[in-house]
């Protein structure tokens, strides 16, 4: 018995279901209705705030010439972005063969002189001095 009743008492939820348009823009009265109204939220519960920076116009009420000049500025802020990071990777990269250099550099200043001496004694040996 309580199928039948559940069977009945959501027969017109079904069909208002299936009888539903998905590409309706129109607010319906039982869905607005169990919606919390904005004006009642206190503050704290208001999840953006009056003086929240969100979008002022949209590109269709922005002039030709707003939307060329912001353009303009938005493609100046990512080269000066892509600029810096490319000074930032050059002077890794700088860096990075200095110290590589400096490192050759030392074992150069040590090496060559070694193996000056090593020739050296070793002309010395083969000559008979010693």
């Amino acid at each position: 018995m309580e199928k039948k009743s559940r069977v009945i008492k959501y027969q017109s939820l079904r069909k208002k279901i299936s009888n539903m348009d998905v590409y309706s823009f129109v607010e319906q009265e039982d869905v607005a209705k169990n919606l919390p109204p904005v004006s009642h939220l206190s503050p704290e519960e208001n999840p953006l705030p009056p003086s929240s920076d969100g979008i002022k116009k949209n590109t269709l009420s922005v002039t030709l010439d707003e939307l060329i000049a912001s353009h303009e500025s938005y493609s100046q802020e990512s080269e000066k972005k892509e600029m810096k990071e490319r000074y930032k990777q050059k002077q890794k990269e700088r860096k990075r063969r200095e110290h590589t250099l400096t490192q050759g550099g030392i074992l150069l200043a040590v090496f060559i002189p070694l193996c000056l001496i090593v020739v050296a004694f070793i002309i010395l040996f083969v000559t008979g001095v010693f």
